[in-house]
């Protein structure tokens, strides 16, 4: 499994050793996409953990959802 990490969005979360980022991620040469998981930093590297990846089509339908959920809860 090899991948590279085009564009690191925003950390949603840290731990002394483990951030969660949203992330556009290529993985196995394939194209990039948007990319949601925990990282573990290990040796002064970062260790990909479970994760989430989305397409854009995906990815709007989630932000869609996301968008309506938080607006019912104002």
């Amino acid at each position: 499994m090899n991948y590279t990490m085009e564009k690191e969005l925003t950390t949603l979360s840290s731990t002394n050793s483990t951030r969660k980022v949203l992330a556009v991620v290529s993985w196995n040469d394939r194209p990039a996409k948007l990319d949601l998981r925990n990282w573990r930093v290990a040796d002064g590297e970062m260790v990909p953990g479970k994760g989430l990846t989305l397409s854009n089509s995906e990815a709007a339908a989630l932000v869609s959802a996301l968008s309506e959920y938080l607006s019912d809860e104002r």
